[in-house]
């Protein structure tokens, strides 16, 4: 959520504030009739003589009486009213809060803290409809960790999620404000690179790759290295004819061939 309120709170907010004016108004009419009985009591208590010769005057008071006990007993409804909105109001407004962030949990990979598969398909899905957004121009990476399964088997689940986050970080150290990087599975990790020619997205994945490889995996609060990490990129650029599917999977098949030509490269699939 921003800071800024949103209308539903708003809207909460100035129901409270009505009902307060409603409470108040009413406490203060309540006090109006309450000084005119007061002022008048005498009326009531004359003996009956007196009192039949004015006993108009009697009648006016039970009346007015009457109708004190009628907005007396609203009052009391008015002021539950009002503590119930802002209950209500406070509760609803932390459950709103609570719901956006399961949304946007469900949207985030956990361990990186990157988007996610969902998210990211979520938004290439709008991009691809909108391509006059880009200039026409938008190119997916798909990346794939050299040997993950053996840093996991050798080295541990702890190292291999170091490795993942080291990867994401290089991932967001070499993109550009409007790219759009997600884990996609496992060890494979995807980035949107919108208004770019095919051959600036090559060299962005040769940024990352070098970043990646550059950096060496470490023992935790020790200065032993444990080795290397490398990644295998493919790159495909949209066609007007896309879908999701289709571009995800011309940029799939790309990364096979970079790791079948030796690993630790982009391919273009060309």
């Amino acid at each position: 959520m921003t800071d800024k309120k949103s209308d539903f709170e708003n809207s909460i907010a100035d129901l409270h504030v009505t009902a307060s004016h409603i409470s108040g108004g009413l406490q203060r009419v309540l006090s109006l009739l309450e000084d005119v009985i007061g002022e008048n009591a005498d009326i009531l208590n004359l003996e009956d003589s007196v009192a039949n010769k004015d006993k108009g005057c009697g009648a006016v008071l039970d009346s007015i009486g009457h109708v004190r006990d009628q907005i007396r007993q609203i009052s009391e409804f008015s002021s539950e009213f009002d503590r119930k909105i802002a209950s209500y109001g406070d509760e609803i407004v932390e459950l709103k809060i609570e719901l956006e962030k399961n949304k946007k949990d469900a949207l985030i990979d956990p361990l990186t803290g990157i988007a996610n598969r969902r998210r990211f398909e979520q938004v290439l899905s709008a991009i691809l409809e909108d391509m006059k957004s880009v200039q026409g121009h938008l190119s997916v990476l798909l990346g794939d960790i050299d040997d993950f399964k053996e840093v996991n088997d050798t080295l541990g689940h702890a190292i291999g999620d170091q490795v993942l986050k080291l990867v994401a970080h290089a991932f967001a150290a070499n993109l550009k404000q409007g790219d759009f990087v997600a884990r996609w599975a496992g060890d494979e990790f995807a980035a949107i690179l919108p208004s770019i020619t095919p051959e600036n997205a090559t060299v962005v994945a040769q940024r990352v790759r070098d970043t990646i490889s550059s950096k060496s995996i470490r023992k935790k609060n020790s200065t032993e290295t444990l080795g290397k990490v490398t990644m295998s990129f493919g790159i495909a650029s949209a066609e007007p004819a896309d879908t999701v599917e289709s571009l995800i999977e011309r940029a799939d098949r790309a990364m096979y061939q970079a790791k079948n030509s030796g690993k630790n490269m982009v391919s273009t699939g060309e």
